[in-house]
Parts: C-alpha cells; structure tokens; sequence
C-alpha cells in the first residue's frame, strides 16, 4: 500500500477517541473530481439501507486509521487511496446505548479509476454537486462536518 500521508498523527486521534469512550472507530473519505464529490447509497438491507454516505467503515482491531481508510475505500468503490490531504472533523454517535463510535472524516485523492460500488454493501453511487449532496444526505453531525467543510473549500 503506497499512498501520501500529510503531517495527521493518526495513533493521537485514535487515542484520544478512546480516551473519550469511544468502543469503536470508523473513517470515511471525501473524494473529489471536477468540484463534485463521491456518495454511495448503502444496500436496502444493511444498517442505514438507503442512505447516502462517504465511503468508508470501521477500523479492525489493530489496524490504524490511514489503513482502514485505504481498505474501505478499495472495499466500497475499488479506489485506490494515492493521498490524505487533511484531516476533516470527527462526530461521536452512539447506534445503541452500549456503543460509542468516532468516526473520522478525511479529505483523500483517490485514483481516477472507474468507481464500482460492492454490491454487497451499496447499489449506486454518485459523483454530487455541493447542492446535490444537500439532497441526499441525511442532516445528521457528519452531514453537517462534511457541507461545512465542502462550502469552505
């Protein structure tokens, strides 16, 4: 796995989400092409089934942040990771009340291959405009972190 690391201490995010209670992490990455930006739309019978998201997922046990972001943009759309730009923005949720999870937000470059959703986990996917992604998204903390940081760019 070759790719660009900008100056993000990945094990101090990752410390300090567990410092704050966080059972699990995720990480997801805003990829951008010609001032649109990619969303996929998760599988009508997974956890959040039809909502638009980032590409991105949960963190193994002892895998660091910068690698689960290169497997799950591979898994979700057959990107290859080339460069993490910045770090985004992080939001705490809690899918029920015995788990906690951080998920981090990255500005990625991907290669410019084509975008092919796994099947088993999305079933499109969508290359939005910034008033596009209004739309779709659900208006939750990581949409919020994600329009803001879009509108500033």
């Amino acid at each position: 796995m070759t790719f660009s690391i900008k100056k993000i201490n990945y094990a101090k995010l990752a410390s300090e989400a567990k410092a704050h209670g966080a059972s699990s992490i995720a990480v997801c990455g805003i990829i951008s092409r010609d001032e649109k930006f990619l969303l996929i739309k998760r599988a009508p019978e997974k956890h959040r089934g039809g909502h638009w998201e980032i590409p991105g997922g949960k963190v193994e046990k002892g895998e660091s942040l910068n690698a689960a972001l290169a497997r799950e943009v591979r898994e979700e759309t057959n990107l290859r990771l080339k460069e993490v730009k910045s770090y985004v923005g992080h939001v705490d949720y809690s899918p029920n009340p015995r788990r906690k999870v951080r998920l981090f937000m990255f500005d990625i470059t991907a290669d410019d291959s084509e975008v092919c959703p796994n099947p088993t986990e999305h079933t499109e996917y969508m290359w939005a405009t910034v008033e596009e992604a209004k739309k779709v998204l659900n208006p939750d903390g990581f949409t919020s972190i994600f329009l803001s940081y879009i509108n500033s760019r």
